[in-house]
């Protein structure tokens, strides 16, 4: 006989069904909501990363620019940035007299993967150059023509890009602004720091 019960010993027969729909609805609840919180503090981040590559290109254009003595660009859109090389061809008559035919002036992509830079499908951008909002959305005969400059001695046309994530008002979004000589600043807690 034992001491603690006196009914028979009866061996477990595991869980029921009822009780693993509970447990696996309540791992999904939990999934779910993690899932969230996480694509939620991921877009401050992915904003810092595109920021970060925009500066990067900024500053490689300018290096590129005052290094090769001819001008470069970057072409936005809502989706993304290109980076453009300035370039001439001259057709010749004949070879011996080497007498220009005419000259073709271009902008050409840069042909490197890295220079084409597509945003996640999260974020979207709003430009702003010399102060005014700037058209992304271009008829074909425009679509190599910069909005942003860089010259050959280094100088970059204002311009301010706004990223923004889905579903982002206005004055949310991370706010990145290039400045004449090529210092780029965010705009954090209402005010222009130095990255």
């Amino acid at each position: 006989m034992s001491l603690y019960s006196s009914a028979p010993y009866r061996k477990s027969q595991g869980l029921t069904l009822i009780e693993i729909m509970i447990v696996v609805m309540v791992v999904g609840v939990l999934a779910s909501g993690i899932a969230l919180v996480a694509s939620r503090d991921r877009l401050p981040a992915l904003l810092n990363e595109e920021s970060f590559r925009l500066r990067v290109h900024v500053n490689h254009l300018r290096a590129l620019a005052m290094n090769s003595t001819k001008p470069y660009g970057i072409i936005f859109t809502q989706g993304g940035w290109k980076l453009l090389a300035f370039t001439t061809q001259e057709d010749f008559l004949s070879w011996g007299l080497q007498t220009p035919r005419r000259q073709t002036i271009q902008w050409q992509p840069l042909t490197n993967d890295n220079y084409s830079v597509a945003l996640p499908q999260k974020l979207h951008l709003q430009l702003q150059v010399n102060g005014a909002e700037a058209d992304l959305y271009r008829p074909a005969d425009e679509q190599n023509m910069p909005q942003v400059l860089i010259s050959p001695r280094g100088e970059v046309t204002p311009f301010e890009v706004h990223f923004l994530g889905a579903g982002q008002d206005e004055d949310e979004g991370l706010r990145t602004r290039v400045t004449t000589t090529g210092q780029v600043d965010r705009f954090i807690n209402d005010e222009w720091q130095a990255i």
